[in-house]
């Protein structure tokens, strides 16, 4: 008998696929909604090595607020589990590491780690959730590890289309279906006088 939440994993793994799939700014973002927010989770986040520790690629939270942008560590024997490729996951209960504070996890959240690899750690994918019965299956494992390795490989693909968009003197920018502006080139950025962040979401009406 599948454990609770286990059955759904399959789905929001495809969800979470599909939504790297569209164009725009935000695919982190968007991949963590769709994976979590069906999963009953209540954080995940994308992090990328940075320095000597790692920092949130991107972060989706059920309640409102954010994470400190500073850099953090992991805790050692996680290392040493993604070294070897091995997802990490804590029972609810159990004290969240120090080190994850900056992600403001305190308490005692179920907390599952995948590692993406590709020549060493390139990324981990991290989940929380805050119900005291939540446990975690071999489901969410195997559908976090997949998600982690695709999520990876579709950052540095944008962030490759992004350096060679940046170098073009045209401007260029991109929208949605609904004609908001889903990202552009520092070309079209500078003649905005905005960012492609702050463009994102905007419109020319």
């Amino acid at each position: 008998m599948p454990e609770p939440g286990e059955e759904r994993c399959l789905p929001a793994l495809a969800a979470a696929l599909r939504s790297l799939l569209l164009p725009g700014a935000g695919a982190a973002e968007r991949a963590l909604a769709a994976f979590a927010d069906p999963l009953g989770l209540d954080f995940g986040a994308f992090l990328e090595p940075s320095g000597l520790g790692f920092a949130p690629r991107g972060v989706w939270m059920r309640e409102r607020g954010a994470p400190r942008g500073d850099e953090l560590r992991l805790p050692p024997r996680w290392l040493e589990a993604f070294a070897e490729g091995r997802v990490v996951s804590a029972p609810a209960g159990e004290v969240s590491p120090p080190e994850l504070k900056p992600l403001r996890l305190f308490g005692a959240p179920a907390l599952l780690a995948a590692p993406a690899r590709g020549d060493g750690l390139v990324g981990v994918l991290l989940f929380a959730a805050f119900g005291q019965r939540f446990t975690w299956s071999e489901g969410h494992a195997h559908a976090a590890s997949a998600l982690a390795a695709a999520l990876a490989a579709a950052l540095v693909r944008i962030d490759e289309t992004a350096a060679v968009l940046d170098h073009l003197p045209q401007r260029i920018a991109w929208k949605d279906s609904r004609l908001r502006y889903r990202g552009c080139n520092r070309a079209f950025a500078r003649a905005a006088g905005l960012t492609s962040a702050q463009l994102a979401g905007r419109s020319d009406r």
